[in-house]
């Protein structure tokens, strides 16, 4: 529920607003569980994801499990919202290693990113 609490902050309507998805794991290396599914899926009927949550899981090999698409479900959530220009979604953080990734390394470190608006 991140997305709508911040959004609440912003002045502007959704319409005017640009969301950038910065890297993240990607759907192919992102597994969960069912009770990650379910817990989508439910926020989905509560009005959440403009019913598109089904589309950002892959059934997994194992029984129970799935591969989540992150950058959709942002996506989904923003459209929802009224954010139409939604950018980014480019890099993987287990895939690519100029990026930290616990799943990948057993350890972590920090990103940082930065916003600002140009004159």
């Amino acid at each position: 529920g991140i997305l709508p609490k911040v959004l609440a902050h912003f002045r502007a309507e959704g319409a005017s607003i640009t969301a950038f998805l910065g890297p993240s794991i990607s759907q192919t290396y992102f597994e969960v569980g069912d009770d990650v599914f379910a817990s989508f899926l439910a926020a989905q009927e509560g009005g959440r994801f403009g019913g598109r949550v089904e589309q950002c899981f892959v059934a997994g090999e194992a029984a129970g499990k799935y591969y989540a698409n992150l950058y959709d479900l942002a996506r989904a959530e923003l459209n929802a919202l009224g954010v139409s220009d939604v950018r980014g979604g480019d890099y993987c953080t287990y895939a690519d290693p100029r990026f930290f990734s616990y799943r990948r390394d057993q350890q972590t470190g920090r990103m940082a990113s930065l916003i600002w608006i140009n004159p």
